[in-house]
């Protein structure tokens, strides 16, 4: 459904934020993209949708429906994004404008572009926001954004991004900012938007998240991924350290009882990446080689793909 091959980005200053990445989506696949913050992640679901600056440089190719998106015109992007790729974006209140009522920002498109008329484009956006768990949706429509509780924004900006019928939905940390409970809501959404059909790519630094909603999982790490398979290959059975440092250090009843492990050091500069794996300075397994050859991704025999020099000579 979604191919990306050998995508490079490098941004205005020459930070480069992403780096011969290539992955795909599949149809009715929800796809994890984790890592840190500064992996790329958000980097990553900016070029599907074409929003990065207009100077940044991107390398590769982003093909939906037999079309590299990088390629397409003006007019082409248009009837593309929303459309048929939408993106909720991490901060649903920043995300709608604050001087307008909720429910015209769902349908301004459509109505915009006449495919439906005002009182028709309200009936299906209550309806939507309804069917989203989003309670006296009628209310709700006439409300302004700082009117609703957080998850109630981030279930209408789903409506939003619902609205159009797209074919695939990027989510960037659209529970980062919500409670247990509400986090637990939306995640029993998005099971129910797979189950209709929708396939999704979804951003998240939240590895126990991730391992309950993903079909496959891409690691990432300073613009690079570094272990990409399934959901049980990579999160269950990790074998790049940073996933394992990754997963370590998530807060879980297990992880609670024996004690968290945190990860020593930060992401690296990304205008000044050290030489060789770009992780080696806080992998607990580097060795010379690791300091001056940057590791290739290399299939294993269970069919996950791993940049990692421990993980090659394990083959």
């Amino acid at each position: 459904m979604l191919e990306i091959r050998n995508l490079s980005v490098a941004y205005p200053d020459g930070t480069p934020a992403l780096q011969n990445l290539s992955i795909s989506l599949g149809t009715r696949e929800v796809l994890g993209i984790i890592g840190e913050s500064g992996s790329g992640k958000s980097t990553l679901a900016l070029a599907i949708m074409r929003l990065l600056p207009p100077d940044a440089n991107v390398k590769g190719e982003i093909i939906y429906n037999g079309k590299d998106i990088l390629g397409l015109s003006k007019s082409e992007l248009e009837r593309v994004r929303g459309t048929e790729i939408a993106m909720i974006f991490q901060d649903a209140l920043s995300a709608f404008d604050p001087l307008m009522r909720v429910g015209p920002q769902i349908v301004e498109k459509a109505v915009t572009n006449k495919t439906l008329g005002y009182k028709e484009a309200r009936a299906r956006a209550i309806d939507l926001m309804r069917g989203l768990g989003v309670t006296n949706p009628e209310a709700r429509f006439d409300a302004y954004p700082h009117e609703l509780s957080g998850g109630l924004r981030q279930r209408a900006f789903i409506a939003m991004g619902l609205f159009q019928k797209p074919k695939i939905i990027i989510l960037d940390e659209p529970t980062s900012a919500l409670d247990v409970i509400t986090q637990a809501q939306l995640i029993q959404t998005i099971r129910g938007l797979k189950e209709g059909g929708l396939s999704m790519i979804f951003i998240t630094h939240d590895i126990a998240l991730a391992s309950t909603i993903c079909d496959r999982v891409a690691v990432l790490y300073a613009g690079k991924m570094m272990e990409y398979g399934s959901v049980h290959q990579v999160i269950r059975r990790p074998i790049h350290p940073y996933t394992q440092g990754l997963i370590e250090s998530t807060p879980t009843l297990t992880s609670v009882r024996r004690g968290l492990k945190a990860m020593k050091g930060y992401l690296p500069n990304l205008k000044s990446l050290p030489g060789g794996c770009r992780f080696h300075p806080r992998c607990p397994f580097a060795t010379d080689i690791c300091r001056s050859v940057d590791p290739e991704l290399a299939e294993l025999s269970d069919g996950r793909l791993v940049a990692c020099h421990m993980a090659a000579d394990s083959k």
